[in-house]
């Protein structure tokens, strides 16, 4: 004779269940106990990578300063070929803003001494390490310069143009446009030259470039 089922309480298919998910969670940790240990240590190698990348980072930027410092000292004191010297090793062994400034510097130098070349290729290196406008307008003016005494007026324009949107000061927005319009006007588009200078003249009415823009306007009248 079968024996009649045994009713449950809710009281104990509650604790039933309780406990059937603590004995599968058990479970589960132990027979996952190597991948989870695996991920556990996984989030704690990249959190330990984070940090140092971050410390890495501040130290960088740190000595490299340093290096622009003690090659600033360097050229005041007229030791310039040493202070060239460190300034290159800045903008080459580092990727930061303060290579960005090192090959700024050099690409001036370059630049003074007429070696368009070598000064297009650091100011070039100097929109790649840094976005600060107080580098990155005037860089692309001189590269408006280098392209320009390259004859190649279609892109120094473009460059003029983009030292106009990046300036922070009024002087180089003023100088970027009247350049910007030079170099247009060289191009053989003379509306689109005035229409620079037009704008330089209506943002700046008292600048010396405007004086400068109303007078190439009138040759071509």
């Amino acid at each position: 004779m079968l024996k009649p089922k045994k009713k449950f309480t809710k009281k104990e298919l509650r604790e039933d269940k309780f406990v059937t998910a603590t004995f599968k969670t058990q479970a589960y940790l132990q027979e996952n106990q190597t991948r989870v240990v695996a991920i556990v240590v996984s989030v704690l190698a990249l959190l330990l990578i984070i940090i140092w990348a971050i410390n890495n980072y501040q130290d960088e930027k740190m000595v490299a300063g340093e290096k622009i410092t003690e090659a600033g000292l360097l050229v005041q004191e007229g030791n310039k070929a040493d202070g060239i010297s460190i300034l290159k090793q800045v903008a080459a062994e580092y990727s930061n803003a303060e290579a960005g400034y090192a090959s700024f510097l050099l690409g001036k130098d370059y630049l003074e001494k007429g070696y368009l070349d070598s000064a297009q290729v650091y100011f070039e290196m100097t929109l790649d390490y840094t976005d600060d406008p107080i580098l990155v307008a005037p860089a692309n003016m001189n590269l408006g310069s280098i392209h320009y005494a390259d004859s190649s007026f279609a892109s120094a324009a473009d460059l003029f143009q983009q030292a106009y949107d990046e300036a922070t000061f009024d002087d180089l927005k003023a100088d970027a446009l009247l350049n910007a319009g030079i170099a247009t006007m060289e191009n053989g588009d003379m509306e689109e030259a005035k229409i620079l200078f037009k704008k330089l003249i209506s943002e700046f009415p008292t600048a010396i470039q405007s004086t400068r823009a109303k007078l190439m306007m009138a040759m071509d009248s």
